[in-house]
């Protein structure tokens, strides 16, 4: 069976899939940046009035800013 493929049309919607994968990508190194200075402020406070559940948050925080599937995305794209 012959198959047509719309080329054009796929070229440009990857192109628009890598494009976005890429500002995704800003904004995750933008909230690691706000992240760092989340850490800074949590180690400026004396350890005795510390708040564990903030710590908690902020590696969780960490954890979910991995960008190492979007750029398999991008290369696979």
């Amino acid at each position: 069976m012959n198959r047509v493929f719309q080329t054009s049309e796929i070229e440009t919607m990857c192109q628009d899939l890598k494009t976005i994968l890429e500002q995704c990508k800003e904004h995750v190194s933008a909230m690691k940046s706000c992240a760092d200075k989340v850490e800074s402020a949590l180690n400026s406070v004396p350890r005795d009035v510390q708040y564990g559940d903030a710590f908690t948050a902020l590696y969780s925080l960490r954890q979910s800013l991995k960008t190492d599937r979007m750029d398999e995305a991008l290369q696979k794209l």
